[in-house]
């Protein structure tokens, strides 16, 4: 059985506010109730729509530096990309 994971506008707040602050990869997934690796690819695809996150080792994600678009827009981006995470 394949799971789609569905990043609603709540989550994707989260996620920001957790990245804003700087949190290990660990810490978001187990916030939001989801795998690593769909942290990981989330990530990736708000770094491909601009946000700057710097990601160290056992230290976590940071957020540097947000594009002029609004966490809707991106919201409304992972829900159409949502396909491609499984976990």
């Amino acid at each position: 059985m394949k799971f789609v994971f569905r990043f609603d506008d709540d989550k994707m707040l989260k996620l920001l506010d957790m990245l804003n602050k700087g949190t290990s990869g660990q810490k978001i997934a187990e916030e939001l109730g989801v795998s690593r690796t769909n942290i990981w690819k989330m990530i990736s695809k708000l770094k491909e729509l601009g946000y700057e996150i710097s990601a160290k080792r056992r230290v976590g994600y940071k957020l540097i530096r947000s594009p002029d678009i609004s966490v809707y827009e991106v919201a409304r981006v992972c829900y159409d990309i949502r396909d491609i995470i499984r976990e």
